[in-house]
C-alpha cells in the first residue's frame, strides 16, 4: 500500500524495518523490547499524572484511542479498548483494507501493553495474545486493586511508614539523653 499521506511513519518501510528486526531478535526478546518501550520519556511524562487522573483502562485506551500517538503515527491499523470485567481488558486491533500486519510489531505491543500495567503502579498483567484471521486480540488482566488507587495506597504507606519511623527514632534519640 502506498500509504497514506497523514501518515507520520510510513507503514510499508516500518513493515520492512520490523521484518529486519524480527531477523534479529527471537519472539521472546520482540516482547522484551516492547516492554522497554515503555521507559521513553514521552510516556514517563504522561503516567506520571495518569496514575492519579485516570483509571487503567483509560490509560490503555490513550495511546491507541483516535488521536492518541499510535493513531497519530500509524493509520494503517485500528484499535479499541474494552472493560471486560475488573481487572480485564480486551485490547483488539486490526489493519485498515490494503494494509498488511506485522507478527514482530505486535510482539512488541504485547510486551508494550504488559509493561504499561506495572509502569502504572498496578503490579504485573498477564496478557494473552490471539491471533485472528482480521483482529488480534490480547486479553490483558491486571491485578485486582490496579491504577490510582493502589498506587496512592503504596504512596501513602510509604509516607507513613517513614512518619512513624521519624517518631520512633525521634523518641529513642530523646530517650538517650534523659538516661
Amino acid at each position: 500500500h502506498l500509504g497514506n499521506p497523514r501518515e507520520r511513519i510510513a507503514w510499508a518501510g516500518f513493515l520492512t524495518f520490523m521484518a529486519n528486526l524480527g531477523t534479529l531478535l527471537e519472539d521472546d526478546e520482540l516482547v522484551r523490547v516492547g516492554s522497554a518501550s515503555i521507559e521513553s520519556p514521552f510516556f514517563k511524562a504522561f503516567l506520571l499524572p495518569g496514575r492519579l487522573l485516570f483509571s487503567a483502562s483509560d490509560i490503555y485506551r490513550w495511546p491507541f484511542g483516535a488521536t492518541g500517538p499510535a493513531a497519530q503515527l500509524f493509520t494503517a491499523s485500528q484499535a479499541v479498548v474494552t472493560d471486560i470485567a475488573p481487572g480485564h481488558l480486551r485490547f483488539e486491533t486490526w489493519m485498515r483494507p490494503g494494509y498488511a500486519p506485522s507478527r514482530e510489531n505486535n510482539l512488541l505491543l504485547q510486551g508494550f501493553l504488559g509493561e504499561l500495567s506495572r509502569s502504572l503502579g498496578a503490579g504485573d498483567a498477564k496478557v494473552v495474545r490471539v491471533e485472528g484471521e482480521a483482529v488480534l486480540t490480547f486479553d490483558i488482566f491486571t491485578p485486582a486493586e490496579a491504577g490510582a488507587r493502589r498506587f496512592l495506597k503504596k504512596q501513602l504507606g510509604w509516607l507513613f511508614a517513614a512518619r512513624s519511623a521519624g517518631e520512633e527514632l525521634r523518641r529513642a534519640h530523646q530517650g538517650s539523653f534523659q538516661g
